[in-house]
């Protein structure tokens, strides 16, 4: 495997005991860098924190603002020859050029195209989506989870199972054993093998019957949500 810093080593050994690391990434066949993401973003998401108040307010304030962008760019994309000039921290409209010469402003110092203005507030609205989405995903997921007890662990193994499914290309599929009396699989020994140094997570919580019902009652979930991994349960 790659040298890593003593910094990410730390963040890895937190999420997986260093002794095992190479074992994961040889077992799973997944390329150590994407180990190394993986368990930085497990080592950094702490807790999950449902959204707050403030979360809220802050949201509002971010879906008015949004709007005013849309309809900025709604009454942009409607104007003939659009050409605008800067006027004091803002910038006027003008169907046509008010230079008296009918010089065009893209000639005039100090004055941006009208593709640059769209784009800027193009990248505005998406900037503000972002935030708002999830937000919103947050609130989703409160929703759906309702008032599970191993929430933390309910996050935790549905983000393993998106960066499984999502991250890796590999199938949530699992066989039964009819002589054991239990189900195996890739994705149950990853799981398992990721939630060996899990505080939240007793051993008895992690055993193969345990994980293979999780992923039966939550395979549709992690499959239809790409954006499900790691960093949604971040704490923001």
């Amino acid at each position: 495997m790659n040298a890593i810093h003593s910094d990410e080593a730390a963040w890895i050994s937190d999420v997986v005991p260093t002794e095992r690391l190479a074992e994961i990434v040889t077992r799973f066949e997944i390329p150590a860098e994407e180990v190394f993401t993986l368990c930085a973003k497990i080592h950094l998401a702490r807790r999950f924190e449902l959204p707050s108040e403030q979360d809220r307010k802050e949201v509002d304030r971010l879906r008015a603002r949004r709007e005013v962008f849309r309809s900025a760019l709604r009454e942009f994309r409607a104007l003939p020859g659009t050409q605008f000039m800067p006027r004091g921290n803002a910038y006027s409209y003008y169907p046509q050029p008010p230079n008296p010469d009918g010089e065009p402003l893209a000639a005039t110092p100090g004055t941006i195209s009208a593709s640059t203005f769209e784009a800027m507030l193009t990248a505005l609205i998406e900037h503000d989506d972002h935030s708002i989405r999830h937000y919103e995903a947050r609130v989703a997921d409160r929703k759906d989870l309702g008032n599970r007890a191993p929430l933390r662990r309910y996050i935790f193994w549905l983000a393993l199972m998106s960066f499984w499914y999502h991250d890796l290309g590999r199938p949530l599929t699992m066989t039964d054993d009819p002589i054991r009396g239990e189900v195996r699989g890739p994705i149950i020994a990853f799981i398992s093998a990721m939630s060996e140094n899990a505080s939240f997570i007793t051993q008895a919580e992690r055993t193969p019957t345990a994980i293979g019902s999780f992923i039966k009652r939550s395979r549709d979930r992690a499959e239809r949500d790409p954006h499900f991994g790691p960093e949604r349960f971040l704490t923001v």
